[in-house]
């Protein structure tokens, strides 16, 4: 088997079916697994009835990289190809990622360029985390800052929605940190990758539509996911000093941007989206920063 294609599906029932159109039909070799991570709609009805997919049942939301570890164990391709269950291939196909993986024998994880729903490029990779990114995130004003990379090329990083490496290197460094819940783990397994001595790229020469939302869940909540990621991900590769410092100017900035969007927020409609950036980054400083790095399953007062 040359290729297994992981897809982590979460309440998807109205996104995996389009997802799985686009990439088939499959090159020879290759396979389809669907882990539904716990889902409460008909999200592993829409998927059973799928050419060529195989279907594995999580009753339980067991995070992203726990899911997709656990999909792997049973994945006998060559390369793994991970997606997000809101992700459609428009150009290109994963058999021509996989061709470009092959040209360079020292890439350890590959990314199409993603596009927006209007179809403009998306942030589909860039630069590890450091003191110069979080200042510039101070200035909501001035633009989220992170450059948008174009064309082919070699990067620190790139998103888990729709990430292509070898099976045998995924392996060798223990798959995705499953502390991340959510957020955070593709981040840590690149710079694992490139501790290797491995390259991670993105090709524009295979496009997909990554529409968003697929997560799911209260901004609040993802807000908290977000943050622990980054509270995770600096207590495992920076001093801490750096994290300290790191950590301040982080929360320094959730906090500006909560100021930047809070004269939008009375706006009955144009205000939803501000309303909603406003509890992601308040939702964030309850424990984001503790030093337990908190995982799992965010707790409501409900205990739902």
């Amino acid at each position: 088997m040359n290729l297994s294609i992981i897809i982590v599906a979460h309440n998807s029932s109205n996104q995996i079916a389009a997802c799985v159109r686009s990439i088939t039909p499959l090159p020879g070799g290759a396979e389809i697994i669907v882990l539904d991570n716990g889902s409460a709609d008909d999200t592993a009805a829409q998927v059973r009835p799928l050419a060529g997919c195989r279907l594995i049942l999580s009753h339980q939301n067991l995070g992203f990289a726990k899911a997709a570890n656990r999909a792997a164990v049973s994945a006998t391709g060559r390369y793994l190809l991970f997606l997000n269950p809101d992700l459609q291939f428009t150009d290109g196909s994963p058999a021509d990622l996989i061709e470009f993986a092959q040209a360079r024998p020292r890439l350890g994880a590959l990314t199409p360029m993603l596009l927006d729903p209007a179809g403009r490029t998306q942030f589909s990779g860039g630069r590890f985390p450091s003191l110069l990114g979080a200042i510039h995130a101070l200035y909501p004003w001035r633009g989220h800052r992170r450059v948008i990379p174009t064309g082919e090329g070699e990067v620190d990083w790139i998103l888990g929605a729709a990430m292509l490496l070898p099976a045998q290197l995924f392996r060798s460094i223990g798959g995705f940190d499953e502390k991340y819940f959510l957020y955070g783990e593709d981040k840590d397994l690149c710079r694992r990758i490139r501790d290797r001595g491995r390259t991670v790229h993105l090709t524009d020469s295979v496009r997909a539509l990554h529409l968003g939302g697929g997560s799911g869940g209260r901004p609040a909540h993802l807000g908290r996911y977000f943050y622990r990621a980054q509270a995770r991900y600096l207590s495992k590769f920076h001093r801490p000093l750096h994290r300290a410092i790191h950590a301040l100017l982080l929360m320094t900035s959730a906090a500006t941007k909560i100021a930047a969007s809070a004269p939008l927020a009375a706006f009955p409609t144009r205000g939803r989206d501000a309303r909603r950036r406003i509890a992601f980054h308040w939702g964030a400083t309850p424990d984001g920063w503790s030093l337990s790095c908190p995982t799992g399953p965010i707790q409501t007062r409900s205990g739902q």
